[in-house]
């Protein structure tokens, strides 16, 4: 075979040229191209318990505020996550996860599984020393 050959996708029966990401007809690259990244892939874990606060994200992935913000906002726009606020003083705001970020955490979790089983965890002892 060429070594420029194109391989027809098994998930999708498309050769991918030129297009990526959402604007793929591939699943995978669409949904590769919106929980792609590992502040996004956390957030959605996170959720999995219930409606979160900023600052309560903020303090377990201990993530930038402008970087918390963007990937919050992009959840939204994608329709992974809610943001409910309050009418109180001071405003209080929610994060949780809608029922396509329900249907999301399957990824989190095979990918959960995938790191138990083939990745070592890093020696905690020499991390954090008593």
């Amino acid at each position: 075979m060429a070594q420029n050959a194109l391989t027809i996708c098994p998930a999708c029966r498309l050769t991918h040229r030129g297009r990526r990401g959402r604007e793929s007809g591939c699943p995978v690259a669409r949904a590769a191209a919106l929980l792609g990244d590992t502040w996004t892939l956390l957030l959605v874990h996170l959720l999995q318990a219930g409606p979160r606060r900023f600052g309560e994200l903020q303090s377990v992935i201990k993530i930038s505020p402008r970087v918390l913000s963007e990937r919050l906002r992009k959840l939204q726009e994608a329709g992974l996550v809610t943001r409910r606020l309050y009418p109180e003083i001071p405003p209080r705001v929610e994060y949780a996860l809608t029922p396509m970020g329900t249907a999301a955490l399957k990824v989190v979790e095979a990918l959960a599984e995938f790191g138990e089983r083939w990745l070592p965890r890093p020696n905690t002892e020499a991390l954090n020393p008593t």
